[in-house]
Order: C-alpha cells, then structure tokens, then sequence
C-alpha cells in the first residue's frame, strides 16, 4: 500500500480497471473511497498524510470485507479481526483529536516530545478515547513512522530497506 495505496487497494479488491468497478454496487463504494485514497497516495510522496487519511484508510479496509486478491497471502479470518479491532481502538483515538490535531500530525507527534509537561494531549486523549495513555503514545508513534515510511517509498526507496531500517 505504502508509495500507491490506490494502486494496492485496487488490488487487494481485485479491480483491473475502472470498467470492472460499475456493474457491482459494492465495488462501486470502493472507486468513491478510491479518490479519496489517490490523493492520500500523493500526499503521502511529502508525507503529509493526516490522521482524517487514517480514518478513510480504516473505513477502506472494512469495505473490502477482508478481501485480498493480489497480495501474496490472504488474511485469515483471525488476522482480519485483529487488523478491524486495532482500526477500531486507533478511530477511538484519532475521534477524540480535535480538528487540528487530526489535520496537522506534527502537534502529536510534538506531544510526545513534551515529556515536562506529560504529554498532556495524549493524556486528553485517553482520557476522551477511553485509550491508555500507553496505547495512545504508541498510535502516535506508529503513525508517524508510517508517514515517514510511506514518503521514502514514495520517493522511490525499496520498500523492504525501508522496513528493515524501522526495526533497528
């Protein structure tokens, strides 16, 4: 998905073109979600997605109902849960943000620098979410290493290098 998340959605749907899309309502939802995802794509080449990109992205994937046509593996049922409960804790967080804060990741990811003061934004937002403060650090934390991430592939990075250099 990183570098062309159209593309990998598109994919994972099982879509060749735009001709396949019309005839099936279902797949009609995915081209409308499918705009929305080409100008993450782009965003994500300066790495400017936000954390309103994150929701279409969590939306994106339960349209898709699992579905996984031209990954290598597909996803169990077990790991589909997995993925929709974690979507699900991570809207709860991103909901209780507020409009600024969605629009503008770096007042987040400036928060968990702000250890003098506690990081009082993710304290607002366990408190607001119903989140620990633990798993609201880690969300903002995850988020902007797939914002960093995203951009280098995007600029052409290979992707494996890329993830192999976020686990040191």
């Amino acid at each position: 998905m990183f570098g062309d998340v159209f593309g990998g959605l598109k994919n994972i749907a099982g879509i060749e073109d735009s001709s396949d899309v019309e005839e099936d309502p279902d797949e009609i939802k995915m081209v409308d979600a499918g705009d929305a995802i080409r100008k993450i794509d782009q965003r994500a080449v300066d790495g400017s997605v936000t954390y309103d990109d994150f929701l279409v992205m969590g939306q994106t994937f339960r349209e898709l109902k699992g579905k996984t046509q031209g990954l290598p593996e597909q996803l169990s049922s077990k790991q589909i849960k997995e993925t929709e409960a974690k979507f699900a804790r991570h809207e709860k967080i991103v909901g209780a943000m507020l409009e600024e804060e969605r629009k503008n990741p770096d007042l987040m990811k400036e928060d968990l620098s702000d250890t003098d003061n506690n990081c009082p934004r993710v304290q607002r937002l366990s408190k607001d979410s119903g989140v620990s403060e633990r798993d609201v650090a880690l969300f903002i934390a995850e988020f902007e290493a797939m914002r960093q991430s995203t951009k280098r592939i995007a600029a052409g990075e290979d992707p494996e290098a890329v993830n192999l250099s976020l686990e040191e």
